[in-house]
C-alpha cells in the first residue's frame, strides 16, 4: 500500500491543475496574429499574461523584438483599455484572451501558454511591465545565448528582477510617453538587497533545481521592502526549456522545478512604479488578486497615504546605463566560459588591426585583477577560484598565435594570473571586458 500524499502534493493536486489548465484551453479565444508559431531552436517566442497593460505594451514589444525576440504572444485577461487595440497593430505580435479569474487561474494560463508555443524549445514567459535583458546582449545575440545554454543542457536561466522607478514622486505626472519608461525611469537601488543561497527547498517544497554555478544568489529585499515593510524574493526563472521533466510552475509562478540552471543570469527590469501605480494597488487588494490577500499591495497603499509625495530615489539610487555595470555591481552572474564567448564573439567582430593592441589590453585587465586582490578565508573557494583562473589562462592563450607573438613576457603574465586568489575574479574579468571596449572604442575614433 503507498504512503499517502502530503497536503499540497500529489494526484489530486496534479488533477486540479489539469482542470484548470483545460479550463484556460476551452476559454481561449484567438483575437489577432497566427495562431501557432514555428521556430527554430535557436531562436525564441515571448508569452505573456496581461490585462490593462496600456503604459507598457508597446515598450513590451517593441524592445523584445528588437532584442531578437521571433514572435510575441499576449493573453490578455479582459483589459478595458487599448492593450489589445496597440498589440494588435504588430504583424509579429498574436493576440489571445481569457476571461478567466486571475486570482484563480494565473497559474494555468501560464502553464497553458508554455506548453502550447513552447514545448521542447526555449520560451520566455514576462509580464506586461517587465524588459528581460542579459550580460553583453550587444555581443551574445540571443541565438548565440540559446546555442550556448542547449550545448551545456541547461533548462532554466535564473534572471534577477530590478526594481526601475523615476526621479520624482510616484504620484508626479510622468513626463514621458507610455513607450518611453526605459527612458525616464532609469534609477535603481540596491542598498536593501540581501544575498542568500539558492534554496533546494521553497515553501516546504523541492525544487530539484541543480545550481551548476554556485555564485548564483537569491536576491531578497529590494526597493519594495522599503516601501512596504514586504520582505519580497526578487527573483524569476523567466526563460525555460519545455523538456517534459521541467516543472515551469513550482510553488510561485516565479519557480521552476526539476531544471538545471543556467551559469549565468539574466535580467528582468521590472516597471511597475507608473503614475497610475497608486490605482493598479487598489484594484489588486480589492480583488485579492495575489498571495495573502495581497497583503503587500495593502502595505504600498499605506505608505502612500502616510507619504503622498512619496520619492524612491534616495542616497543610494543609480542610473541603470547598461547590463554590464550590474555584473561588476555582483548583482548578476557570468561564468568564464561565458566571458570567453562573448570574448571570441567580441573580436570575430572587430576590424583586423586590433591584434596589435591585444598585450596593452591584457595587461590593462591583469592589473585590474591585482588590484582586487584579497585572501579568501574559505580554501576550498579559494581553490575553485584558483583552478578557474587556470582555466582561463589557458583558453586565452591556446590558438591564438597571432596574439601569442605580441605578448612580451607570457611567463610573467602566467605569474600575474597565479597571484589572483580573491572572491571577485568574475568581477575583474568583467573589467577586462569593459577595457577592451574602451580600447575598441578608441580605435574606431581614431580610424
Amino acid at each position: 500500500m503507498s504512503p499517502a500524499a502530503a497536503p499540497g502534493f500529489g494526484p489530486e493536486v496534479e488533477s486540479e491543475e489539469m482542470c484548470l489548465e483545460r479550463q484556460v484551453a476551452r476559454d481561449v479565444r484567438h483575437l489577432h496574429g497566427p495562431e501557432e508559431v514555428s521556430y527554430g531552436p535557436d531562436e525564441l517566442v515571448l508569452v505573456c499574461l496581461a490585462r490593462d497593460g496600456e503604459p507598457w505594451v508597446r515598450q513590451f514589444i517593441e524592445r523584445h523584438l528588437k532584442l531578437g525576440v521571433k514572435h510575441v504572444v499576449i493573453l490578455d485577461n479582459g483589459s478595458a483599455d487599448r492593450t489589445v487595440e496597440i498589440a494588435s497593430g504588430y504583424s509579429r505580435v498574436t493576440v489571445l484572451r481569457t476571461t478567466l479569474p486571475f486570482k484563480t487561474h494565473k497559474d494555468a494560463a501560464r502553464r497553458y501558454l508554455l506548453k502550447r508555443f513552447g514545448t521542447g524549445r526555449w520560451i520566455l514567459y514576462l509580464d506586461i511591465d517587465e524588459v528581460f535583458d542579459y550580460p553583453y546582449s550587444d555581443v551574445v545575440g540571443l541565438g548565440e545565448l540559446l546555442r550556448y545554454l542547449t550545448r551545456r543542457a541547461y533548462t532554466a536561466v535564473v534572471t534577477q528582477m530590478l526594481e526601475m522607478f523615476p526621479d520624482r514622486t510616484l504620484t508626479a505626472a510622468d513626463g514621458g510617453r507610455e513607450d518611453d519608461l526605459e527612458a525616464t525611469h532609469r534609477f535603481y537601488d540596491l542598498s536593501d538587497v540581501a544575498l542568500f543561497e539558492y534554496p533546494a527547498v521553497l515553501h516546504d517544497r523541492a525544487t530539484n533545481n541543480l545550481v551548476s554555478n554556485p555564485e548564483i544568489k537569491l536576491h531578497r529585499g529590494g526597493i519594495q521592502t522599503t516601501l512596504s515593510g514586504h520582505l519580497t524574493i526578487g527573483i524569476k526563472h523567466a526563460l525555460v526549456f519545455m523538456d517534459g521533466r521541467l516543472d515551469p510552475v513550482n510553488t510561485s509562478i516565479h519557480w521552476v522545478g526539476n531544471a538545471r540552471l543556467a551559469d549565468i543570469t539574466g535580467l528582468v527590469k521590472h516597471y511597475r512604479f507608473t503614475t497610475d501605480f497608486y490605482e493598479r494597488a487598489l484594484r489588486a487588494v480589492q480583488e485579492e488578486s495575489y498571495g495573502g490577500g495581497s497583503a503587500k499591495y495593502r502595505k504600498y497603499i499605506e505608505a502612500l497615504k502616510d507619504t503622498p509625495g512619496l520619492r524612491l530615489r534616495r542616497e543610494g539610487a543609480r542610473e541603470l546605463r547598461n547590463v554590464e555595470q550590474l555584473v561588476e555591481e555582483r548583482f548578476l552572474t557570468v561564468s568564464a566560459d561565458y566571458l570567453m564567448l562573448m570574448d571570441r564573439l567580441e573580436r570575430a567582430a572587430r576590424p583586423d588591426g586590433i591584434l596589435r593592441h591585444r598585450n596593452y589590453r591584457l595587461e590593462q585587465a591583469f592589473s585590474a585583477l591585482r588590484t582586487h586582490r584579497e585572501k579568501d578565508p574559505d580554501r576550498e573557494k579559494k581553490r575553485r577560484l584558483e583552478e578557474e583562473v587556470r582555466e582561463l589562462e589557458g583558453r586565452l592563450l591556446a590558438g591564438q598565435t597571432a596574439v601569442e607573438r605580441l605578448e612580451c613576457d607570457n611567463a610573467s603574465l602566467r605569474a600575474d594570473i597565479s597571484e589572483v586568489r580573491d572572491s571577485k575574479v568574475m568581477k575583474a574579468l568583467v573589467r577586462l571586458a569593459r577595457l577592451r571596449r574602451k580600447v575598441f572604442e578608441l580605435l574606431g575614433r581614431r580610424g
